[in-house]
């Protein structure tokens, strides 16, 4: 692991090497709704992510970061929050 591999947070960066999504095009996994034509972008962006061997690591990342849009981890921005909402949820007294 090299210095670049690590982030400010402590969060390990070199699995983007390895992603899935290296091979497509990036429009892919930013759909322009979340109806229409952009539920079937989705779908066929987290049909990539189902395939990809960092898919665990990209999630974390993107949790992490908060980050409110694209498909990151196999899950939507909302996906994602609702993730972050229950682990904030979990760790209260």
């Amino acid at each position: 692991m090299s210095v670049m591999d690590v982030t400010a947070t402590g969060l390990r960066t070199g699995w983007l090497e390895q992603a899935a999504c290296q091979h497509h095009d990036p429009d892919l996994f930013f759909p322009v709704s979340e109806v229409g034509p952009g539920v079937a972008q989705t779908d066929d962006a987290k049909r990539v992510c189902r395939s990809c061997p960092v898919i665990a690591e990209c999630l974390e990342w993107a949790v992490a970061r908060a980050i409110p849009f694209g498909v990151w981890g196999g899950l939507s921005g909302d996906e994602r929050e609702l993730i972050a909402r229950t682990s904030r949820a979990d760790r209260r007294p």
